[in-house]
């Protein structure tokens, strides 16, 4: 089985936005915010094809035989007012199940790692949902750390 990871294409977001719907999809059980909304497809694809206009955004594919297996995407954040200004975050990395202990993340991630050196990036930062323990050691094994813990509040829930 040849696996390929390359820069993902316009022609690319239809199936990125089902693998993002898939992945948005794993994680609703875990927090209400990860709920997709009815229109989630569309507004997926329509928000990718926007981003990749941009040249702070990139979009990374893994594709086994021509299918789209996985992808990793991620963006470039100025912070003017410190030291290190120029961050990167990895906005997604997401294989599908059947695929999963191949390689692939480690080559989708490291495609989008050579494009945040190569755009001056020497922080790059994501999120992990609290309770995706899996990805948290993940994460952590591949040389991440945590350094904030973000919080959520429902706004106008009784305490």
């Amino acid at each position: 089985m040849a696996i390929s990871v390359r820069l993902g294409t316009p022609a690319d977001v239809q199936d990125v936005a089902n693998l993002a719907l898939e992945l948005y999809r794993l994680h609703q059980d875990m927090h209400p915010i990860f709920q997709p909304s009815d229109t989630f497809h569309e507004r997926y694809a329509t928000s990718i094809l926007e981003d990749m206009q941009s040249a702070t955004y990139s979009l990374v594919v893994a594709t086994v035989e021509e299918r789209l297996v996985g992808f990793a995407d991620g963006y470039i954040w100025e912070f003017p007012y410190l030291r290190q200004s120029r961050r990167g975050f990895l906005s997604s990395v997401f294989i599908l199940p059947a695929y999963r202990k191949q390689g692939i993340a480690a080559r989708l991630v490291d495609q989008m790692h050579q494009w945040y050196q190569a755009n001056s990036v020497q922080y790059v930062e994501l999120n992990v949902a609290a309770q995706n323990t899996q990805a948290y050691r993940y994460w952590v094994q591949s040389g991440y750390e945590p350094v904030v813990q973000r919080m959520v509040a429902h706004v106008g829930r009784s305490q």
